[in-house]
C-alpha cells in the first residue's frame, strides 16, 4: 500500500516597516548678513537686508528688536521661493528704528499660522546722525525765497523751505527727513510767528524777522526759530524801543551854555535888531 503525503502550504508575510518620518521644523536664516547694519543707509545705491525661511510657509516675516519681537515691526516683502528682501534705503525703516529699540541689535522673524514665531541670528545695528536729540539754536536763519536749507541743531533731520517771497508775504514749510510736516505751507508776513512740535514733543516757535529784496540777486528772508519757553515776539521788541523813542522825545531839551552858544545868540540878536 502507498503511502500518500501532503505538503503543507506555508503562507510566508512579509511584513515591511516603513518608519513614520516627521516633518522638519521651519528655519531662519540670514542669505549674506553684514556683520553690523547703518540706519540710515549709505545713500550711494541700494542696501538690502535677505532671509530665508525653509520647510515651511510662514504668514509674514519681519524685522524686530534683538531681544521682543512684540514691539515695532518692519516687515519683509517675499522676492522668490523661501527668500525675503528688505530695502535699508526705504525711508521708513528710518522710522521703523525711531520705534524700535535696536541697542541690543535686530532679529528677523517669522510668524506661522498658529502663531508660532521664530528668530534668526542677531545683527548688531549702528544709528546715524539723525537719531541725535534735536535741539535748534535761537539764532536768526537766514534763508533764500525757493530754497531749503537743514536746520541746524537738528542734525539733518528738519528740512526748513520758503516759497517765493512776494506782496510781503511768503508761504514756509518745516518736514523731517522722513516726511513728516511740522509746518505745512503757513502763510508768513514779517512779525508773524507760529508754533510746531517736534517728535519728541518738544515745543518750538517759529518767527519771520525780515525780509530783504536784492536787486542784482535772490530774494531772502530772515527767521528765527526757538524753543518756545526762549521766545520773544519781536513786536514786543518794537514797541519797547519805540517807547524808547517817545521817551527821548519827551524829555526836556538840555540847555546850551557856554562862549560859543553866547557869541551864536547875540550874533542872532544883533539880526533881528537890523531888520
Amino acid at each position: 500500500m502507498k503511502r500518500s503525503s501532503s505538503v503543507a502550504p506555508f503562507l510566508t508575510l512579509i511584513v515591511l516597516a516603513i518608519p513614520a518620518t516627521a516633518s522638519a521644523d521651519p528655519v531662519i536664516s540670514w542669505i549674506d548678513p553684514p556683520e553690523e547694519i547703518k540706519i540710515p543707509a549709505p545713500k550711494e545705491g541700494n542696501r538690502f537686508l535677505k532671509v530665508r525661511v525653509t520647510n515651511k510657509e510662514p504668514e509674514s516675516v519681519f524685522l524686530a528688536a534683538a531681544d521682543s519681537s512684540n514691539g515695532e515691526r518692519k516687515y519683509l516683502d517675499q522676492t522668490g521661493e523661501e527668500e525675503y528682501t528688505l530695502n535699508l534705503s526705504d525711508p521708513s525703516v528710518v522710522a521703523f528704528a525711531r520705534n524700535a529699540d535696536l541697542s541690543k541689535g535686530l532679529r528677523a522673524y517669522a510668524q506661522f499660522h498658529n502663531r508660532k514665531i521664530i528668530s534668526s541670528a542677531v545683527i548688531r545695528v549702528k544709528l546715524g546722525e539723525l537719531f541725535k536729540k534735536i535741539n535748534l539754536k535761537c539764532d536768526p536763519i537766514r534763508i533764500a525765497q525757493r530754497d531749503v536749507i537743514n536746520l541746524r541743531g537738528s542734525h539733518g533731520q528738519l528740512q526748513f523751505h520758503i516759497d517765493d517771497i512776494s506782496n510781503g508775504m511768503t508761504v514756509v514749510s518745516i518736514v523731517s527727513e522722513d516726511g513728516d510736516s511740522y509746518l505745512d505751507g503757513t502763510l508768513m508776513r514779517v512779525g508773524d510767528s507760529d508754533t510746531f512740535e517736534i517728535r519728541d514733543g518738544e515745543e518750538y516757535t517759529i518767527t519771520c524777522e525780515a525780509f530783504h529784496n536784492s536787486l542784482m540777486g535772490t530774494d531772502y528772508a530772515t527767521f528765527r526759530i526757538c524753543k518756545t519757553g526762549d521766545w520773544k515776539p519781536i513786536k514786543s521788541i518794537a514797541s519797547s524801543a519805540s517807547s524808547k523813542k517817545a521817551m527821548h522825545r519827551s524829555s526836556p531839551a538840555k540847555k546850551k551854555t557856554g562862549p560859543e552858544f553866547a557869541q551864536v545868540a547875540s550874533s542872532q540878536n544883533e539880526g533881528r535888531q537890523n531888520r
